[in-house]
Order: C-alpha cells, then structure tokens, then sequence
C-alpha cells in the first residue's frame, strides 16, 4: 500500500505538499468524511486484526470502513508517512 493510494482513497492529491497545521486539517478532516466507521464484522463474528498491513488493505484496498483501532491505525500510518510524529495510546 502506498501514500499515495491512501491520499487518493480519502480524495487528496498525491502531491498535498508540507504537512503544515492547514494540510493536517485536510488530511484529517478528508478521512473523517472518506473513511466511515463500520462494526459489522464484529457483529458477525470476524476477526479484527490491527496489523496495519490488513488495515491497509481493508480501508485502501477494498475502500471499506474500519472500527475505531482499524482507523485510528490508519490514520496514524497515514500522517507518519506524510512526516508527522506520531504517538499512538490505547484507550
């Protein structure tokens, strides 16, 4: 999976530039509006897995929704590889 498949899937262009206050407000406001929360697998009975590679493939791939650890994670890769720091902490 790529940066830029993950900006085309929440609608930014490739090239978004600096991650400045202005672009971090695009990028998350753009996966807050692209990328909806969905727990229909836990109902069901499937497995979530935080691997970010089947975040990845799940949220970008085959542009579904995640819960929130599916989303946070995906998130969190995306502004790391745009050059935030990142901390993640469990709730």
């Amino acid at each position: 999976m790529t940066l830029v498949g993950y900006l085309a899937r929440i609608g930014l262009p490739a090239d978004l530039g600096p991650l400045d206050e202005s672009a971090l407000q695009r990028v998350v406001a753009a996966h807050a509006a692209r990328v909806p929360f969905e727990n229909t697998r836990a109902h069901r009975g499937e497995r979530i897995s935080v691997r970010i590679e089947d975040i990845l493939d799940r949220l970008v791939a085959r542009r579904e929704g995640g819960v929130c650890y599916e989303l946070n994670g995906g998130l969190a890769w995306l502004l790391a590889e745009l050059g935030a720091e990142v901390e993640v902490n469990a709730a």
